[in-house]
């Protein structure tokens, strides 16, 4: 009897050891549980997010709120393997839109500074050639359709930029420079040619008083004549 009533105390121990052992799993179940179901809500709110960020044309700081969602994406542990792929995805697809958007961007605008870079550089070459070109007159007409054409050009980047402009404006300086020479030059031509001008009209005067005086001599001297 007493080995029966032994036997039956250590069946009741084991069972009872088994009840705590299945009621700490059950616990830590839970537990796995919710941090999963906490990760699974942080996880969806940064996908949303994500999504929302994705049609953002702000490159540089929606990039950075990518990189600070990529590291709260880390630090929000498991919500299971089929809601982290599923999620994940979502996440991941929203990134890689934004990356092409920023690539598509960023690409045009290096294609349309490098485009601008040679339109620049012909107008440049061109400004060089009027710059020395016999017709300063034509040649500066020239350069104002060439300075239109510079404003129209776009950004080719502040290097290539200031270093074609002072290109350009030297060569806007030297015909500007050769330009004020020639027009001194006329202006003076002018101002002898008025000079030769007036003295010539002076000498007719005075040659024209001169006969004058002399013809009212000779018409004196007749009427005083008998």
């Amino acid at each position: 009897a007493a080995g029966r009533q032994g036997a039956a105390g250590w069946g009741e121990r084991v069972a009872a050891g088994l009840d705590r052992l299945a009621e700490g799993r059950g616990r830590d179940f839970g537990e796995v549980d919710r941090r999963r179901a906490a990760a699974k809500g942080v996880k969806e709110r940064l996908v949303a997010r994500a999504e929302s960020l994705s049609r953002s044309t702000e490159w540089k700081s929606a990039g950075d709120e990518f990189r600070r969602l990529m590291s709260e994406w880390k630090a929000a542990g498991s919500a299971g393997r089929e809601q982290d792929d599923v999620l994940w995805k979502r996440f991941s697809a929203a990134r890689d839109r934004f990356s092409a958007a920023r690539k598509r961007h960023f690409d045009e605008a290096d294609r349309k500074r490098s485009a601008a870079k040679a339109a620049k550089e012909r107008i440049v070459a061109r400004a060089q050639a009027a710059a020395g070109a016999a017709d300063t007159r034509a040649a500066s007409e020239e350069m104002k359709r060439l300075m239109s054409e510079w404003k129209a050009a776009g950004p080719a980047g502040r290097e290539d930029d200031d270093r074609l402009w002072r290109s350009f404006n030297a060569a806007r300086d030297r015909l500007s420079q050769r330009s004020r020479f020639e027009w001194e030059q006329r202006k003076a031509q002018r101002v002898k040619s008025l000079q030769d001008a007036l003295f010539r009209k002076k000498q007719f005067a005075s040659e024209l008083q001169s006969r004058t005086y002399d013809a009212e001599r000779r018409l004196g001297e007749m009427r005083m004549r008998p």
